[in-house]
């Protein structure tokens, strides 16, 4: 895989202009780490570089499957998840429960995730916290809070 350093250099991609704007990205298996995780999220939010708008600022489907995110790296992209409307954050084990505890905790707390449509949390090593605490955030709040499993 490419690594932080390529994760990173890729979401730093400025915006060429009006027109140009990257909607889908696949990252998948490429050790992004929660570097990669923490720039890609700083894209999406649409800082680019220098000042500049990101290329990532309308991005619609966001692949960082097994990039060995931690539950806090996951937290971010779902922070500042913006335009995002399907997320894979498939096999990245160390997400675990306390990462599915803090993403519900950022939807409900309006720090992102409210257009989120699909969410792939398989293999973050989610267990039956994680997995009690999302269900419950859907039976709560079904459309408003986390519209996203």
């Amino acid at each position: 895989g490419i690594g932080e350093a390529g994760v990173s250099a890729i979401a730093s991609t400025p915006r060429a202009s009006r027109e140009v704007l990257v909607k889908k990205l696949n990252l998948r298996g490429n050790k992004a780490g929660d570097v990669g995780a923490n720039a890609l999220a700083a894209a999406i939010a649409g800082e680019g570089p220098a000042g500049g708008e990101s290329a990532f600022s309308a991005i619609e489907m966001l692949d960082v499957g097994a990039n060995r995110l931690s539950a806090a790296g996951a937290v971010e992209l779902i922070r500042h998840s913006g335009p995002v409307e399907n997320l894979s954050l498939f096999g990245n084990e160390a997400v675990g429960d306390n990462g599915a505890v803090a993403m519900v905790d950022a939807v409900r707390t309006g720090a992102g995730g409210r257009r989120l449509r699909v969410l792939d949390i398989g293999g973050c090593g989610i267990g039956e916290e994680g997995m009690t605490t999302l269900c419950d955030a859907l039976i709560d709040h079904p459309t408003e809070v986390f519209p996203m499993l």
